[in-house]
């Protein structure tokens, strides 16, 4: 099971990919488009693995990672983790009743 991190990651990719990751033709559309915008590859298999697409529980590498979180605007992975800290904490805070 991956972190709860690497699961908003994934979320987060598929509400902005605005398209489905649900085939093989998915991923490989969506594995290109990655290598066109960041010059960066994740295969199609990787991406398949961490979608659940196909049955193989593994870590993904950082380097995916860093690239996923870069196309939902983030400088890399654990920039994308720090603002996620930060906005728990900020949303934990304002959701504790004051005393008046």
């Amino acid at each position: 099971m991956n972190s709860p991190e690497i699961e908003e990651l994934k979320r987060l990719v598929k509400e902005k990919y605005e398209d489905t990751l649900a085939t093989s033709t998915d991923f490989e559309v969506f594995s290109l488009m990655l290598k066109k915008k960041y010059n960066a590859t994740v295969s199609t298999s990787t991406l398949k693995r961490l979608y659940n697409y196909v049955g193989d529980e593994h870590t993904p590498r950082v380097a995916t990672l860093n690239v996923l979180a870069r196309y939902i605007g983030h400088a890399d992975y654990t920039k994308f983790v720090a603002w996620r800290r930060r906005v728990r904490a900020t949303t934990r805070r304002s959701l504790t009743p004051t005393n008046s």
